[in-house]
This record gives structure tokens, C-alpha cells and sequence, in this order.
């Protein structure tokens, strides 16, 4: 089981990834979602915005409407954002 502070460092990471790939950005530019992630395990919840492709903000807890909810357990969404189930 995976801890929030894992999981928010892990998406603090993904942010990194994801914005500084050109490429995805670009195929990504007209993308903008906000998405919110619940970790079934622990119940952590977390929202993440991406604007154009950018992930803009990433915070704890659920914040305004979402367009995609992500649920599945704690360890899965670290081991999704540091890309370990690619």
C-alpha cells in the first residue's frame, strides 16, 4: 500500500516527465481535462489539471467537476506514474 506523500511524489514526477516531452505534448496540445484519482485502498484522492497538454496542477483532494475519474489501489498509481506499468 502506498502512502499519499508516495503518490504526490510520484505525480510531482510524472508532471516533470510529461511537460518536458515535446512530442507528447504536442500530440497532446489540444487535450485539456480535469481528472480526479481515488485510490480505493486508502481512500486518497487526488485532481490534476492539464491545460493544452500541460499538466498544470496537481494537488490532494477532489477539486471542481471532473471529465475523467481514474480509480484503482494506491500502489497501482505510483507504479502508473513513475511508468512501471507501461
Amino acid at each position: 500500500m502506498a502512502t499519499s506523500q508516495e503518490i504526490l511524489e510520484a505525480l510531482a514526477d510524472y508532471q516533470i516527465q510529461c511537460n518536458e516531452n515535446k512530442r507528447l505534448r504536442k500530440m497532446q496540445r489540444d487535450w485539456s481535462k480535469l481528472i480526479h484519482f481515488v485510490a480505493e485502498d486508502t481512500g486518497d484522492t487526488f485532481t490534476m489539471n492539464v491545460v493544452k497538454g500541460e499538466i498544470v496542477s496537481f494537488a490532494p483532494d477532489i477539486n471542481g467537476m471532473p471529465d475523467i475519474i481514474v480509480t484503482t489501489n494506491s500502489e497501482n498509481f505510483c507504479d502508473m506514474f513513475w511508468g512501471d506499468l507501461n
